[in-house]
């Protein structure tokens, strides 16, 4: 917005621009760009073509990547429980381990680009046993997880999580949690 504002006297513009950035207005982009050469998260890229797996196409593959998403999850607090033996904290994490409930769907992004990472990006949503909780996973089809977010709201963990866990990533138990 701010191009347009100040076309064509482009110099004025200000601010951090990412090596990356191409002006619209005035450069030529390549039609055959990735969004990783753009700088583009690979969640966000619609390069490709994005399309609902069915339940009933739902395999092993699947449940393999929600599991590692869920992993991933349950790393971030068991830090304390991976540290040499000499450094372990005496302190357990008030953050439970998650265990899958259900997957509620699941989402595929195909990419026949070939300047890309990846092929095939899929989008898992599924529900935890604790606490009943949504989260999100975007993993490649090399299992590479690109990014792991909580959909459902977790301010109601503040009153019992680990200061040493982000908040997003703590699901634990309270007395005022279970009104």
């Amino acid at each position: 917005m701010k191009s347009l504002l100040h076309y064509p006297r482009l110099d004025d513009i200000g601010g951090n621009l990412a090596p990356q950035s191409k002006n619209l207005l005035s450069q030529v982009i390549s039609r055959s760009r990735s969004c990783e050469e753009s700088g583009l998260p690979a969640w966000s890229c619609v390069c490709g073509t994005m399309r609902e797996v069915e339940s009933t196409e739902w395999g092993s593959k699947h449940f393999a990547m929600t599991e590692m998403a869920i992993t991933f999850i349950n790393n971030k607090h068991r830090h304390k429980q991976n540290k040499p033996p000499a450094q372990k904290e005496r302190v357990k994490s008030s953050c439970m381990d998650l265990r899958l409930h259900k997957i509620l769907h699941i989402f595929v992004n195909s990419n026949p680009s070939p300047n890309t990472e990846w092929d095939e990006l899929y989008q898992i949503t599924f529900q935890t046993i604790e606490k009943t909780t949504i989260w999100q996973a975007v993993i490649d089809n090399r299992h590479d997880i690109k990014r792991v977010k909580q959909l459902s709201l977790y301010q109601r963990f503040e009153v019992c999580r680990d200061e040493n866990v982000p908040l997003q990533y703590c699901v634990c138990d309270h007395p005022s949690l279970n009104v």
